[in-house]
């Protein structure tokens, strides 16, 4: 959709579905809580305490400073329940960490910027795929997300005429539909179709250039696969501009669906 106009594509949420199972969201949300304070891995943990000593560490000397290790609370804002503190706001913080070593803003940068580097992104990113998996991979909020454009793709799939939320018309004749979404659109449909995955060369999940590719094979015999293909950069060649290919990044056949 233009600037500025809701995408349904890209949140699919119906009006009117928060107020109404508001309930429901809450008890999403107090699940992760509860989930967080019995279950958090230690490699998250280390995570937190390795981005606390970072930006803030004294953070945690008093309830004014930001205290990353600290369990997770449940807010609301514009009417939803919004899951704050601990890992959550640090998940963000981790993330950000990753866009500015690969636009190569740490470069001769002082303080805590310019200690960015491999070694602690590697430490901090399982934090960030950590409150995906809590957040933006669970919960009935997230299968609403993603609906509408899982109802494209899988009627693309189908061999079926698509109509966007734009009006916009593809017909049967197209072969090849691209849509560039975000790291949120990635998880939602990671949750839909059960879907996991993880890199070596690469310790954001979603980082930049990610892409998920849904295939449809036919074989001789007429039998139709439908093949979902993940194509990533590795964490050097985005901060080195390097294109999505095969000699940057790689790929992972993951599993496919016969029809």
């Amino acid at each position: 959709m233009p600037a500025g106009e809701h995408d349904p594509l890209f949140d699919g949420v119906p009006e009117g579905y928060v107020s109404a199972h508001k309930r429901v969201l809450y008890d999403d949300a107090a699940s992760a809580g509860a989930f967080d304070a019995s279950h958090r891995p230690d490699t998250v943990q280390s995570g937190l305490r390795a981005l606390q000593a970072l930006i803030v560490p004294q953070g945690c000397d008093s309830e004014k400073g930001p205290c990353f290790i600290r369990p997770l609370t449940i807010g609301e804002k514009k009417g939803r329940p919004v899951i704050d503190g601990g890992p959550a706001g640090a998940a963000s913080l981790a993330e950000n960490l990753l866009l500015i070593h690969v636009e190569g803003l740490d470069r001769d940068a002082t303080r805590w910027v310019g200690r960015i580097d491999e070694k602690i992104l590697s430490a901090v990113l399982p934090v960030h795929g950590y409150m995906a998996q809590l957040t933006r991979r669970r919960g009935a909020l997230v299968e609403q997300k993603a609906h509408q454009l899982v109802g494209v793709l899988e009627d693309f799939l189908d061999g079926n005429e698509v109509t966007l939320p734009d009006e916009t018309t593809v017909g049967r004749d197209i072969r090849f539909l691209a849509f560039a979404g975000h790291d949120t659109t990635l998880d939602a449909l990671a949750a839909h179709y059960g879907l996991d995955w993880h890199f070596d060369d690469q310790p954001d999940e979603t980082a930049p250039d990610t892409t998920l590719a849904f295939e449809r094979w036919r074989s001789p015999e007429g039998r139709i696969t439908i093949r979902v293909r993940l194509f990533h950069q590795s964490l050097a060649a985005l901060r080195q501009g390097k294109g999505l290919d095969l000699d940057h990044g790689g790929q992972i056949l993951l599993e496919p669906r016969h029809q």
